[in-house]
């Protein structure tokens, strides 16, 4: 019985269990007739019949409302929210992939020999480099050492255009930048842009990195080809945050008018909201800031 009730919408069971106090009350009531407490039961009775019947109606318009819901509403609300989360889907995967580490970088170098991994992962590196069984993997190698020297190693064996693969120069001229040698990382990355050919997908990488080592130079030699870099990744991937983090480096660096370098700020912002890092949005502005002091002061007309 319990489990028959237990199947039952909540609506009809409190139905079912006021029917039950019904019955008892009206039974109640033929039992009082010949009792003598039927004078005060009588007066009573009335009233707690009205209000079982209410109950009772109530139970059935509940039970009407919550089958309605079940059958007409509860779907189209579940479908409803199957298309929202769609259109959530769809549009979270409209966002730009979020600012690629040396880290990420690194992780996509792999040394194909299980034995010379193991060595440099251990640190072993000149073990592992002169057991290795290509230049590939001995370039990957020396890139994955902390050891500058390791680092021009590997820069000899890149200058052989046998050797030569555009994902490791990219690597490596950023692992210069980053030491501070920023000529060195120039030069090797212009040794990968002109080998990009092998690999494609690789090209806007070099150049958003060219255009933005040159710019760190401030050299006014490298402005035409950091403009036409920039200008050339950013086509390949716009909504990349790196590409539009330089862009705005540029325009900074090279700005011929105060507009041209707010212009900058903006896009170093942007880059930052979509992933760029801190440090190298407030090193924009630093730069921002210096190169507005050498604009004369805008003409502020006061307002009678």
């Amino acid at each position: 019985m319990s489990n028959t009730l237990a199947i039952l919408p909540r609506s009809l069971r409190i139905v079912l269990i006021f029917c039950l106090f019904l019955v008892s009350l009206l039974s109640i009531d033929s039992i009082t007739r010949d009792f003598p407490m039927k004078a005060f039961l009588g007066h009573c009775m009335p009233h707690l019949i009205i209000i079982a019947t209410t109950v009772i109606v109530g139970g059935i318009l509940l039970w009407i409302i919550e089958e309605a819901i079940a059958i007409h509403i509860a779907p189209a609300i579940k479908t409803g929210l199957q298309a929202l989360a769609h259109d959530v889907t769809v549009e979270v995967g409209k966002f730009p992939k979020s600012w690629e580490s040396i880290t990420q970088v690194m992780a996509g170098m792999v040394v194909h020999n299980p034995e010379v991994q193991q060595l440099a992962s251990a640190g072993r590196i000149v073990e592992a480099a002169e057991k290795a069984t290509s230049a590939q993997d001995e370039i990957t190698v020396f890139i994955k050492s902390d050891d500058p020297a390791h680092w021009r190693k590997a820069a000899e064996l890149l200058g052989d255009p046998t050797n030569l693969q555009p994902k490791a120069a990219l690597t490596l001229a950023y692992r210069f930048w980053r030491s501070g040698d920023v000529n060195e990382a120039i030069r090797i990355a212009e040794m990968g842009l002109g080998a990009v050919q092998k690999e494609p997908d690789v090209r806007w990488k070099i150049q958003n990195s060219l255009a933005y080592y040159y710019t760190e130079t401030a050299d006014p030699k490298y402005e035409k080809a950091s403009r036409e870099y920039i200008a050339a990744a950013r086509l390949s991937e716009p909504g990349r945050p790196e590409p539009i983090d330089t862009e705005g480096f540029v325009k900074i660096t090279y700005g011929k008018t105060r507009e041209e370098i707010l212009e900058g700020v903006a896009i170093a912002e942007k880059a930052r909201v979509l992933g760029a890092p801190f440090e190298t949005y407030a090193k924009h502005i630093a730069r921002a800031a210096a190169r507005l002091k050498s604009f004369p002061a805008p003409n502020l007309q006061s307002v009678q």
